[in-house]
């Protein structure tokens, strides 16, 4: 059975776009909504998957009436992880991978599978710049067997972007895919440039593994020593309070220095290290920053102004401080 305003036997694409009306502030809408105005030209029916408008940081109704009335439009559940998952505005990295609207991905999977088995179509087309399109499209291709276009309009992981190695990995592993099976030679030597990249993204990312791994193990010892050197301290302080000369003088002369020194090696060998114990005020100025959005160098900038200007604050407020 047709949908409304869809003539029987019309070739259909299914369409998977993050950007569509009412989403508002994107010039990406464009490019899907002047499809599905003129693909109908040329005997082909748009199927549009795109996502809730609850994902969207803008919404307007202004091109609504720009989509076609035959044209099939179906949104799935998602969800923006910076604004509807966050704590604080902090949030797992693994939760914004490939970006902030990989929640769309599961819900999308399940109406797109809906709207294949109703209106058949004869290929999957997604779009970027929102690369949970591509991940929808993928998952779909490989469930139904469907012909999968995918639309980069420019290669997704680039020199220096993203510049979250993982991140990076993920944009790589999501072209890889699309290229898989093509046979011209520039998707050839595209997907070799591919397989290079993931192969040193994966060299690096065992490298920092297994540096964090031995900084969180030189971190412990560090904390075991530090635990041995307080417990010792103790110790010693009992034995002067008891008259336990002997052991006062082991502890003092002996347990202890050497505690000292191992302690010692173990912070000179955590310098410039990944992780640290300790906070400090560049970290919490950090967080602020990515709380308020101001940045850093504006906030401490800010501060020093305000040390620097307290004389002329006060004598505003207070009478008499200039003599004072």
């Amino acid at each position: 059975m047709s949908a409304p305003g869809q003539r029987s036997g019309t070739p259909s694409v299914l369409m998977i776009a993050y950007h569509f009306p009412p989403l508002q502030g994107s010039s990406g809408i464009q490019r899907t909504l002047r499809f599905a105005q003129h693909l109908p030209r040329f005997g082909w029916q748009p199927l549009v998957l795109t996502a809730d408008p609850r994902a969207y940081e803008r919404t307007s109704a202004d091109l609504n009436a720009d989509v076609p009335a035959s044209t099939v439009v179906r949104r799935a559940f998602a969800l923006d992880t910076a604004r509807h998952l966050s704590i604080a505005g902090r949030y797992l990295g693994a939760m914004a991978r490939p970006d902030r609207w990989v929640s769309w991905r599961f819900d999308a999977v399940r109406v797109g599978l809906q709207m294949i088995r109703e209106h058949k179509p004869r290929a999957i087309w997604s779009t970027y710049p929102i690369a949970t399109a591509h991940l929808i499209g993928a998952a779909l291709h490989r469930r139904t067997g469907l012909p999968w276009i995918a639309d980069f309009r420019d290669p997704m992981a680039q020199e220096g972007y993203p510049s979250d190695a993982l991140t990076h990995a993920r944009y790589v592993e999501i072209e890889r895919e699309a290229l898989s099976k093509e046979s011209d030679n520039a998707s050839r030597d595209r997907l070799a440039k591919l397989e290079d990249d993931l192969a040193q993204l994966e060299e690096q990312s065992a490298s920092l593994t297994a540096r964090w791994q031995a900084e969180k193990d030189k971190i412990a010892g560090e904390a075991a020593v530090k635990a041995e050197l307080d417990a010792a301290r103790i110790a010693l302080d009992q034995a002067q309070r008891t008259g336990d000369l002997a052991r006062a003088g082991e502890l003092q002369y002996g347990t202890i220095p050497q505690l000292e020194a191992r302690l010692s090696e173990a912070q000179g060998a955590s310098a410039g290290a990944m992780l640290r114990e300790e906070v400090t005020a560049d970290d919490i100025a950090g967080v602020v920053s990515r709380w308020t959005g101001i940045p850093v160098d504006r906030m401490m900038e800010g501060e020093r102004d305000k040390l620097l200007n307290m004389e002329a604050a006060i004598g505003k407020r207070v009478i008499g401080q200039e003599q004072a």
